[in-house]
């Protein structure tokens, strides 16, 4: 599903137009982004969090040249972790 499936489903569900619709929840995926960019962790109740980890800096191999390690930088990641409510409809 793509952001102008979700906009169609809730311009239809809810009576919006599509482009209104489009915009509620880009604005959603901004605030969440927001949250993230600042370290700060988002709950959806039912749905999951969103949380951001540090990965450790690791040496990495080529798979080609496995001989040639590359050294790979401590990064940010984004983690989620659903809730129990979204892994009982998945199961």
């Amino acid at each position: 599903m793509t952001r102008d499936d979700m906009a169609v489903n809730l311009s239809k569900e809810v009576g919006l137009r599509r482009r209104e619709a489009r915009i509620i929840i880009d604005r959603i995926f901004e605030d969440i982004s927001g949250c993230l960019g600042r370290g700060e962790s988002v709950t959806l109740r039912g749905f999951g969090t969103f949380s951001v980890r540090r990965q450790k800096a690791r040496l990495g191999r080529n798979p080609r040249k496995p001989e040639i390690e590359v050294h790979i930088p401590e990064r940010k990641v984004v983690h989620f972790k659903a809730g129990g409510k979204l892994s009982g409809m998945v199961k």
